[in-house]
């Protein structure tokens, strides 16, 4: 193996310009000088700029010099270049490559070539930067100078990404405490992108505390603030609300319930499941993931997910290491774990999670060696000798469910920052599995328990999981995990209590008589819908009925292109009115800056949108003539809907894809809901009720099912 200066030498070496900090998510140009080495590049070889998988950095085009990501490749040599941009062009971790092939002549000691990154000849406005900061990112350049497919990686450019100006401000109370106990509230400005704002300095006004009005945030803060020692005195449901006077910013705190003096309930406490750091594809070290959950996300627990085809001997000591560095027993629980994936017909994917801070990583590649553990059955075999359980995920690739350990698989994953899965409930229940749910963020941007999507694959903010638990331990953690006393949110931290005959979430119990459910939903927004659910069907909805708001419609579009890899749906498209007049258009759904409406007038609305299970839309407030119409433009499908045949919905196949038209509901009308409903008869056999709750920003929160023996 070459010494890294005989590759400078031989194979040469490749700088950027200009080598400031980028913004993360500006628009930019940058220009990347491949200077060629002595070997040369013969005709047939080639040159690659790579991103890692982790990277949002959108597609680069040559087509269009009007449009974003338009990119350009010469050369001061004679060789002639043809270039093209191949989102599976490299191995893992670096697939996302824009490739240029040497087609004559070949390059010379000496010889440079220029890529350049949103060529403003024509007018384009440059490429967006990737959308979350990262400390040391490469533009890795590798050369095959042979043309034998063997690349050689050169010294390349790196450049920190940095977070822009704060547009956000997050307040994070806890969920629950007693009168007069002591607690924390975190303070986080975040950039448009959900990054947090490092240099930050200012003072933030706060309503709905007793006896603090205001907080300081100075830069050594990094522009995340977390005041102790907090007490309220009286007993209810509180939001705090934030303001920050210069920039115009305000937030509220997520629901916070109060309890009367002796009374008694478990701890809801706030985690996230499954992410990975830069030593297997994702960003920042372990370290630097736990201390982000911790301390900027303000959660409970996290577990860091590495992929265990990815992870090497040395990085699983340094991973059990951090666990037990950063677990602090009423504070914080770190998690070890990795993700299992190995093919849908072996098993398809599982997080696994240990009780404690030691445990074997097992993989699906026969490239691990004595680790190899494949199909689903082997892993089964060797996690028994081990204090450890399955989540049933649903990355790639597809999970399969005709795999399953009834002692190792208590829990099933509901959604993530890479979609929402129902089918992978809705099929477990109807196999009589008697399973929780859960939700994480899936994360590979360094940003557990706060993560947002950016202009890449991620689709929606990253999902949460709240574990009813007496005390903030990994031990009692990890019981009520198993015990399946857990819910699922996407993303907020919605107040959810269901109860049974006096029986939680997750419980199985023998009834006598037909089951009665009581409800308690306290959400971060208004309450669009809540659904009881008896298995897969819809056994009580609330609001019963829905007439809509006046003048208003909702657009909406979802599902998948299937349960396996990939399941992204791209739904871009316009919206026309015949003989109606559009007052006001808004987004419903869509967590991205980068998609949304993109344009909005009188008689149209356009926007950019891609679904993976999740849910997205317009909203618009119409005046309208009797026989005005819709006419819809989408990828799928074209439709023409009269507004007086609304409400209208077309199935296209896939899973679960749809496009729903009709009123814009109007919902409960609060956020906070409590509610008796009785079942009318018990039936035969254990019988899973859970709740499903909509909120009308489309957040969501589901409950782990209740088995009602009968």
């Amino acid at each position: 193996m070459l010494a890294p200066d005989q590759v400078r030498l031989w194979y040469g070496w490749a700088e950027l310009s200009p080598a400031d900090p980028i913004v993360a998510g500006s628009l930019g140009r940058w220009r990347v000088i491949y200077h060629v080495g002595r070997h040369g590049v013969a005709a047939g070889g080639s040159l690659k700029l790579l991103w890692r998988a982790a990277s949002d950095w959108p597609p680069l085009q040559g087509r269009d010099p009007y449009e974003e990501s338009f990119c350009t490749v010469a050369t001061t040599g004679r060789a002639r270049l043809a270039w093209r941009y191949d989102p599976r062009g490299h191995a893992q971790p670096w697939p996302r490559a824009l490739v240029v092939d040497v087609a004559q002549w070949g390059l010379a000691e000496g010889d440079e070539v220029t890529i350049d990154l949103g060529d403003p000849e024509g007018g384009s406005p440059g490429v967006r930067a990737q959308t979350f900061v990262e400390r040391n990112h490469e533009f890795r350049v590798v050369v095959d100078a042979m043309g034998r497919g063997q690349h050689v990686a050169i010294p390349s450019p790196t450049v920190e990404i940095v977070a822009g100006p704060p547009e956000r401000l997050a307040v994070v109370a806890p969920s629950q405490v007693a009168v007069g106990e002591p607690f924390a509230l975190t303070l986080r400005l975040e950039d448009r992108w959900g990054n947090v704002a490092r240099g930050y300095t200012g003072r933030v006004a706060l309503q709905g505390l007793d006896g603090l009005a205001a907080v300081e945030l100075a830069r050594g803060d990094g522009g995340v603030r977390r005041i102790g020692g907090l007490r309220l005195n009286a007993p209810g449901l509180y939001r705090v609300r934030g303001r920050e006077a210069v920039l115009g910013l305000e937030g509220e705190s997520n629901p916070l319930r109060v309890m009367p003096a002796g009374e008694q309930a478990p701890a809801l406490l706030w985690g996230d499941l499954a992410g990975e750091s830069e030593e297997t594809g994702g960003t920042g070290t372990a370290a630097e993931y736990f201390s982000f959950a911790r301390d900027a996300a303000a959660l409970d627990f996290c577990a860091l997910q590495a992929g265990a085809c990815h992870v090497s001997p040395s990085f699983w000591s340094q991973l059990q290491e951090a666990v037990s560095a950063n677990d602090e027993p009423g504070r914080f629980a770190a998690f070890l774990g990795y993700h299992w994936a190995g093919n849908t017909c072996g098993g398809g994917t599982r997080h696994v999670l240990f009780a404690g801070d030691a445990g074997e990583f097992y993989s699906a590649s026969p490239e691990s060696g004595d680790n190899c553990r494949f199909p689903l059955a082997n892993l089964y075999e060797a996690l028994r000798r081990h204090d450890a359980l399955l989540i049933v995920g649903a990355a790639s690739p597809a999970a399969n469910l005709d795999c399953y350990d009834e002692g190792l698989e208590p829990l099933v994953e509901v959604c993530s920052g890479w979609g929402e899965f129902p089918w992978l409930v809705e099929e477990a229940l109807r196999r009589g599995r008697r399973v929780g749910l859960t939700a994480s963020s899936g994360e590979l941007q360094g940003r557990p328990g706060a993560s947002w999507p950016g202009a890449g694959d991620r689709v929606a903010r990253g999902g949460l999981t709240c574990v009813l638990a007496p005390e903030r331990t990994r031990q009692a953690i990890w019981e009520a995990l198993r015990a399946r006393h857990c819910y699922a949110t996407s993303g907020p931290r919605i107040l959810l209590d269901v109860q049974a005959d006096g029986h939680t979430m997750g419980e199985v119990y023998q009834a006598a008589a037909p089951p009665e459910l009581r409800l308690h939903v306290a959400g971060t927004a208004e309450i669009e819908a809540l659904e009881i659910r008896r298995g897969a069907e819809v056994a009580y909805r609330c609001p019963e009925q829905d007439p809509g708001r006046p003048g208003w419609v909702r657009v909406a579009w979802g599902g998948a292109m299937a349960r396996d890899w990939p399941r992204h749906v791209p739904w871009d498209g316009t919206l026309r009115c015949q003989g109606a007049r559009i007052k006001r258009a808004c987004a419903y759904g869509g967590d991205s800056p980068a998609r949304g409406i993109v344009l909005s007038d009188e008689s149209a609305v356009s926007w950019r949108s891609v679904t993976a299970g999740n849910e997205n839309g317009v909203e618009l407030e119409l005046e309208a003539a009797p026989d005005a119409r819709l006419e819809l433009a989408l990828p799928l499908v074209n439709l023409t809907v009269p507004l007086s045949e609304l409400p209208f919905e077309r199935a296209l196949g896939g899973e679960g894809l749809v496009v729903r038209i009709g009123p814009r509901p109007r919902g409960t009308g609060t956020r906070e809901l409590e509610l008796r409903w009785a079942e009318q008869t018990l039936r035969p056999g254990a019988t899973p009720y859970y709740v499903a709750v909509h909120q009308t920003d489309g957040a969501r929160a589901w409950s782990s099912p209740i088995y009602v023996l009968g």
